[in-house]
């Protein structure tokens, strides 16, 4: 009987796979969700579900990095933005962070920092990527010491 009732479970639930797959979407993980939403490049709508998920798991390394990701992609950077990636850096180093560790030294004016970053991300990623960035762009910005993002900082730190 318990044999019987197992088989009827597994032709469910591959019923509900091929027939009803919005049945199992609306089912899927939010982190997963907020995921596809970055990886698709999504910035905005993935920050929005990555703030929900860290303000459910504040320490949490990997929400931290995608949500430090988010913000950074959509334009902020400040101390607190900085942090969510330094918290992720500390359990998980995924192989964008040092561009974005790049991106936010370099919205504060810490070009020399910015550059280690930079370069770093360069030794890593694909031509395709390094492109999709403008890294190039960006390092030369650093060597010239221009700043070419805006921040709400009046009084930005400098770096010598």
């Amino acid at each position: 009987m318990i044999q019987h009732i197992s088989k009827i479970s597994v032709v469910t639930i591959w019923i509900c796979f091929l027939f009803f797959p919005g049945v199992i979407r609306a089912q899927e993980n939010p982190l997963t969700k907020a995921i596809q939403l970055f990886d698709k490049k999504k910035f905005t709508e993935a920050e929005e579900a990555f703030k929900k998920l860290i303000d459910a798991k504040p320490g949490d390394f990997m929400i931290n990095y995608f949500y430090g990701a988010c913000r950074t992609e959509n334009g902020h950077y400040s101390d607190e933005d900085l942090n969510y990636l330094e918290i992720a850096g500390k359990e998980v180093y995924p192989i964008d962070i040092d561009y974005y560790f790049g991106v936010q030294y370099h919205a504060k004016n810490l070009f020399n920092k910015a550059l280690i970053h930079y370069n770093s991300f360069r030794k890593v990623a694909s031509d395709d990527e390094i492109k999709r960035v403008n890294l190039t762009e960006k390092i030369n910005f650093c060597e010239q010491r221009i700043n070419p993002f805006k921040t709400e900082d009046l009084n930005p730190e400098t770096d010598s």
